[in-house]
């Protein structure tokens, strides 16, 4: 190779890693701390007592301390008595009429 065309090259990549440079060092750069950031979760606890287990349907019902009552699939070790504690999720609206059962898992034995 002609080493002018070596310096030319070089100088060409010099001014091009020297624009590059110049156009990150001049953005502006706004850097958020997550930790100051409100959390906008659809997620909350909800516990009740098993008030209804049909086999048939796989399907468990309970009822929670305000009276409401939630369903949910899979009867396996599930009796008329125990406690459910469950994660819920808002869906985003402010009624609790169409929130959702997420997990359930076994929380005590009653009678």
């Amino acid at each position: 190779m002609n080493s002018k065309f070596d310096i030319i090259v070089f100088i060409f990549g010099l001014v091009l890693i020297l624009a590059f440079g110049w156009f990150i060092a001049t953005q502006e750069v706004t850097i958020v701390d997550p930790s100051t950031q409100p959390v906008q979760s659809t997620l909350y606890g909800r516990s009740g007592r098993i008030i209804k287990v049909d086999y048939a349907n796989a399907l468990v019902t309970f009822e929670d301390s305000n009276g409401n009552t939630w369903s949910f699939n899979g009867t396996e070790d599930w009796a008329i008595g125990d406690w459910v504690a469950c994660v819920m999720d808002t869906q985003g609206t402010t009624t609790i009429y169409d929130d959702i059962i997420i997990s359930s898992t076994y929380e005590a034995w009653g009678n």
